[in-house]
């Protein structure tokens, strides 16, 4: 297990590392939703149209769109193109897409990112144009949101019984087994 500090600390200037951890999670719950629609005898994909509402993404468009993030953060911040992603629905789609992105992630030269910090980013945000710095890029848009979509998908799973906890989400909690928070 890499301990935060090498995480977070090893390589400040590398944002890399921040998106490659999470979507090594992302993947987890992806394989924990289609285990449990198999054990449940749904079939593997049951949860993969689950919603927390029914004006929100699925749960297969929050892991697509949360994997989306990680490139549509970085590669611009290199000075890449992002290439636009094929939609998929399938649990063994998500995985395989998440295994792609997570290859062009750690195949971003590191020295494309050297001074990502004073880019200028023009991005769309919904329907707003916006311009940032790479940091404010980095930290108050892309961040928030790739952040924002893998909590969807934790919070659908969850909701429809998927027995997860913040280890599954972040990586570094543990608890005993049986611990509950209330009840």
């Amino acid at each position: 297990m890499i301990a935060v500090t090498e995480l977070f600390r090893a390589d400040s200037e590398d944002p890399r590392q921040f998106f490659l951890h999470y979507l090594l999670q992302l993947s987890g719950l992806v394989e924990r939703a289609v285990a449990c629609g198999e054990s449940s005898g749904n079939g593997g994909d049951a949860l993969m149209d689950a919603r927390l509402a029914p004006d929100m993404f699925s749960f297969s468009q929050q892991v697509s769109t949360a994997a989306g993030f990680s490139l549509r953060a970085l590669l611009p911040l290199a000075g890449l193109e992002v290439p636009k992603l094929v939609q998929v629905q399938s649990g063994a789609e998500l995985l395989e897409l998440i295994r792609w992105v997570s290859g062009v992630v750690e195949e971003i030269p590191k020295e494309k990112l050297q001074g990502f910090e004073s880019r200028e980013i023009n991005t769309a945000a919904g329907f707003a144009e916006q311009c940032f710095s790479g940091w404010e890029y980095l930290q108050f848009y892309t961040i928030p949101n790739f952040l924002f979509h893998l909590s969807m998908a934790y919070g659908i799973l969850r909701s429809h019984g998927v027995p997860l906890g913040k280890a599954d989400f972040d990586g570094f909690h543990a608890y005993p087994p049986g611990f509950r928070f209330s009840g």
